[in-house]
Order: structure tokens, then sequence, then C-alpha cells
């Protein structure tokens, strides 16, 4: 990956965050606390996903990613003027499963140790 798609990745990420934190998408399925995990750029630079992540049930995320989605005309317009690119990416929001998948391998891992070390214990009796 280069220097530059590095650079445009992060100015993304940079103004997408700064947009929702000052309350600029109004909204109400977009909450300003969410994180941004992680930001996709195509090679020919035309096309980013940006994936999120936040708290709550998993209609309410879903929401957010409806809310934001329908928010990414104005956020491509902020974009463009920010960024001063030749052509801004087509932007894509998407709910970032990831944080979920690892909640759950810490949980298994845990019943897992918990399970040995009762068995261990039981064994040694």
């Amino acid at each position: 990956m280069s220097i530059r798609e590095e650079r445009i990745k992060k100015s993304i990420e940079k103004e997408v965050m700064n947009l929702i934190v000052n309350g600029s998408i109004k909204d109400p399925r977009v909450p300003n606390l969410l994180t941004i995990t992680k930001v996709t750029l195509s090679k020919d630079k035309h096309y980013s996903h940006i994936y999120i992540t936040l708290t709550g049930t998993e209609q309410a995320k879903e929401l957010a990613v409806k809310g934001l989605n329908n928010a990414k005309g104005f956020i491509q317009l902020n974009l463009a003027d920010k960024l001063q690119l030749r052509y801004t990416p087509k932007i894509e929001f998407r709910l970032d499963k990831f944080e979920d998948k690892a909640e759950l391998v810490d949980e298994l891992l845990k019943q897992i140790s918990d399970e040995l070390h009762n068995g261990a214990i039981k064994s040694d009796e």
C-alpha cells in the first residue's frame, strides 16, 4: 500500500469523525459516540468503505449505519472540500463485526479456561 493511499484513508477517517463528533450530521439515528475502526480504499481510489463500531443493540447499530449511509452525500461534499483530490471516493458505511467476534472468542476462551480449571481441581480431590 502506498503512502498516498494511507494518507487519503487517514484523512477520510479524520474528516468523517469530525463531522460526526461536531454534530454536523443531524440524523437522530447517528450517535456521537461511535468509532471508525477501518477505512478501505479501492485501487483506483474511487470507492471507500468506512467500518464503524458502537455500543447498543443490533437494531441500533443497523440504524446508525443506515443513517450514515443516508448522509453520505453530505459527507462526500465535505470530504471533497477538505481533501481536495481530483476525485473524491464514493463512500459506504458498514458495521464492523470484528469487535463482536472478538468478544465471543474471549468469552469462549474464558469458558474453556474455567472448565479446565474446575476439571483440574476435581481430579486432584
